[in-house]
């Protein structure tokens, strides 16, 4: 029953993949690797690696025969979960373009804040971002001695992503990149059964965005 429960998770990883120059293998129940393909070739120097050992399922990212630990999860369905939305990150330029409106703000001024906050909306919904004001689950821009961009989670943890923007824009800018993240984060997830207040969930949104 726990191998066919870990294929099943394997299933559900390959439909959450929408990158189509990957290779996935699967070495054994426990084991999977997902190698880039380039123009049909496969590079065997980099790829990712599942393991499950002593109870934990630990991915790495392997390099030239250089194991890196990426995270490690306790429940193998957040494991897989994550590895699938790693990949599809991977190449979100391509996969989760984001839109020209919300891509220049480097001029903006505060007091144009209402205007902006209009425009992002028609394409973030108001759930994953806010100004100036403190939100769960969401990527904030603060403002102290300069303007800070944070992830706020579903227990009020703040968590810095960028604490170095001089100017509101350049805040401004960070924001948008990884609320449009975070809003595609959950849009790929609909499909699993998780609780996104879980701690797991949590770690993985975390590493996902590259914040600790």
């Amino acid at each position: 029953m726990k191998g066919e429960a870990m294929n099943q998770y394997i299933e559900k990883m390959k439909s959450l993949i929408i990158v189509r120059n990957v290779h996935i293998h699967e070495v054994d129940s426990h084991n999977v690797q997902i190698f880039w393909d380039l123009n049909g070739m496969i590079d065997p120097e980099v790829y990712f690696e599942i393991i499950r050992n002593n109870g934990f399922f630990t991915i790495y990212r392997v390099s030239r025969g250089q194991e890196i630990e990426v995270v490690s999860f306790e429940n193998e369905k957040y494991a897989y979960l994550f590895l699938g939305l790693k990949v599809n990150m991977s190449f979100e330029d391509m996969t989760n373009p984001k839109p020209k409106e919300i891509d220049d703000f480097f001029d903006a001024k505060e007091e144009e804040k209402k205007q902006i906050e209009k425009i992002i909306s028609k394409y973030i919904n108001n759930k994953f971002f806010s100004i100036f004001q403190n939100q769960n689950n969401s990527i904030c821009l603060l403002k102290e001695e300069r303007y800070i961009v944070c992830f706020i989670d579903s227990k009020g943890n703040i968590n810095v992503i960028s604490d170095d923007n001089d100017e509101f824009g350049m805040g401004l800018e960070v924001m948008c990149n990884y609320a449009w993240s975070l809003q595609w984060i959950e849009k790929l997830v609909k499909s699993w059964d998780i609780d996104i207040d879980s701690q797991e969930f949590l770690i993985a949104v975390k590493k996902l965005l590259d914040v600790q």
